[in-house]
């Protein structure tokens, strides 16, 4: 009788591992699915993340409660030194307006921007003495867009 037990043992236990083996393979095909059944992320349909670094000239003070304006989109931001912008509109430059009290007024032209990135700028705001009406920073467009303006004018 002993043989008996044994071959019950063994067929509860075939049981057991075949159990676990369509569980697991049942979880494997089920991931499979939903992985491929997920949209794939387009970076065009995401912002562009900007992240300004805005700073005292002369001291390296990181500023707070900055007023950014972006013109192409009319959107206005109180800003510290470090903090996030996110552009949703499809625009390939942006202009900032960088406005702050005590400070010289600050434009930044041609900041160039790429879908679905992020963007590290670091710009210096000027005290007001007097001895400047402003501060302006013009940014150099990205090589691509360089390369297609040659190409299109070149004769």
């Amino acid at each position: 009788m002993k043989p008996l037990k044994n071959v019950k043992k063994t067929n509860f236990a075939a049981v057991i591992s075949l159990f676990i083996a369509v569980f697991l393979a049942f979880i494997t095909l089920q991931s499979r699915f939903l992985l491929f059944s997920q949209p794939a992320v387009q970076t065009e349909a995401l912002p562009c993340r900007i992240k300004l670094i805005l700073y005292e000239g002369g001291t390296d003070i990181y500023l707070s409660d900055v007023e950014v304006v972006i013109p192409e989109t009319g959107e206005r931001f109180l800003i510290s030194s470090g903090d996030y912008i996110f552009v949703e509109k499809d625009l390939t430059e942006l202009t900032l307006l960088l406005f702050k009290e005590g400070y010289c007024d600050t434009a930044v032209f041609h900041l160039p921007l790429a879908k679905g990135k992020l963007k590290t700028v670091r710009y210096a705001m000027f005290i007001n003495d007097g001895s400047l009406p402003f501060t302006v920073y013009c940014e150099a467009p990205t090589a691509e867009q360089v390369k297609n303006l040659l190409a299109a004018w070149k004769k």
